[in-house]
């Protein structure tokens, strides 16, 4: 059977570009469905969306209409409206016409699954013919380390987190919310696949920007200044309805350690952040903040060898001298375990030269663009402010495969009708992805 995933999507960093660095890898189709949606069928309850968070199509403006457009292809597919959607439900139904003989997932922005997981329920469904979908549980975020314990309760419903579907023959959804699609009905229960040890992780309040959302959208009055105030909270556990007034039963919070297990299983790196503090990883820059650990990205010693399941670096190389960047990157695939993935973004100098040269960018342009005349960190300039080395895909290539790292991905920024109009709207980037190869790294 064909392995389908679909997404629908309104402002969907930096969840998307994490997204991108799982669903690809083990499914054969994935559905992105972007856009705004109207208050209709099964989320009627809902409110018309404040268009600030919308553009004139009724697309994203977090960037996350111009990420979808540089991964699209033949096994990514787009789809948008280019008008307000009649509710999520036609959103789900945009791409059903194409799936048949295949095992379906939902896969919201904010819901993030293990690969091997992944790939244990697809041989688990290919092999076994007794039910036609599933129900999962998952580790429900209320912050970046506040997760709820409970079951049959808020975050736990029971008709909730239906994820997976057979699809023998064509069909439609029947509502979103609750996610039902017609004629399949026969559910593994979530206790049958908590027993598999198949849960996913849900990120459904960790980032500012989501609660502004849904106290939009949802009509959660107070939702951003309350979830603010759990955050500044230090007892634990709580019961969530003492901060969120419309969940109506006893379920607690619990502060998840740095010494949980679980996340010590699946340590994720976002190297040189910045402000774009990221759930589920260890944020990583010499800012201050309370959700980054301040920190030398050259020098990970505190890590040990082949620890790192992941690593993002994005925007951060080019603040480096070339010297440095070589042993940057050593010592990234050092703590990297083997088939773990990295994730590098840098200026393209080759891209950069070409947008001079047709007269996309003026001298000034092109100096304030290669050599980073903006300030990201603080008020005053400071010399990691500034870019001091380029790139061009092949030299990125080789630094990856000089250190043991098999380039699986290689994504290039084009100049664009808005980089015309704009000059200084985005850079010109490379962006790669690779994997470490199987073996123990050597000192």
């Amino acid at each position: 059977m064909k392995r389908v995933a679909f997404t629908i999507v309104l402002n969907g960093m930096p969840f998307i570009e994490q997204q991108y660095n799982i669903i690809p890898e083990v499914f054969d189709t994935w559905y992105i469905v972007e856009g705004a949606t109207k208050p209709s069928h099964d989320t009627s309850w809902c409110r018309n969306i404040d268009n600030s968070f919308y553009d004139e199509k009724g697309l994203s403006v977090d960037g996350t209409t111009e990420f979808l457009n540089s991964i699209a292809s033949d096994k990514i597919k787009i789809i948008r409206k280019n008008e307000l959607w009649n509710g999520k439900l036609e959103m789900c139904n945009s791409f059903m016409s194409q799936v048949e003989n295949s095992i379906l997932m939902q896969i919201d922005v904010d819901e993030f699954w293990d690969v091997d997981t992944l790939k244990d329920i697809f041989n688990f469904t290919e092999e076994n013919n007794h039910f036609d979908g599933m129900m999962f549980r998952c580790n429900y975020f209320v912050g970046p380390d506040l997760v709820l314990k409970g079951k049959n309760c808020y975050g736990d419903m029971s008709y909730e987190w239906c994820r997976l579907w057979k699809v023998n023959d064509t069909t439609q959804w029947h509502s979103h919310e609750p996610p039902r699609v017609k004629r399949l009905n026969k559910f593994l229960t979530k206790d049958f696949t908590e027993g598999k040890g198949w849960k996913f992780d849900h990120h459904a309040y960790v980032i500012e920007e989501q609660l502004k959302f849904k106290e939009n959208f949802y009509g959660y009055v107070g939702a951003f200044n309350n979830w603010m105030r759990l955050q500044n909270n230090e007892i634990f556990p709580v019961m969530l309805k003492e901060y969120f007034p419309w969940v109506k039963d006893n379920v607690l919070v619990e502060k998840i350690n740095e010494g949980d297990k679980r996340m010590k299983e699946n340590i994720k790196l976002n190297l040189g952040c910045a402000k774009d503090i990221k759930p589920g990883y260890l944020n990583i820059d010499l800012y201050d903040h309370p959700q980054v650990k301040k920190c030398d990205v050259r020098d990970l010693s505190f890590l040990d060898n082949n620890s790192v399941d992941e690593i993002f670096a994005k925007d951060i190389i080019e603040h480096m001298s070339f010297s440095d960047v070589k042993k940057a990157i050593k010592e990234w695939v050092r703590v990297l375990k083997p088939n773990g993935i990295i994730f590098i973004q840098t200026i393209n100098i080759e891209k950069q030269i070409e947008a001079f040269k047709n007269g996309v960018w003026s001298i000034e342009d092109f100096n304030h663009m290669v050599f980073a005349g903006v300030n990201w960190v603080g008020e005053d300039p400071k010399c990691e402010d500034f870019h001091k080395c380029a790139f061009t895909k092949e030299l990125l290539t080789r630094l990856l495969s000089e250190n043991g790292v098999v380039v699986t991905d290689i994504r290039e920024d084009q100049i664009d009708g808005a980089l015309k109009v704009s000059p200084r709207s985005h850079n010109l980037n490379v962006m790669m992805t690779g994997k470490k190869e199987k073996k123990n790294y050597e000192d």
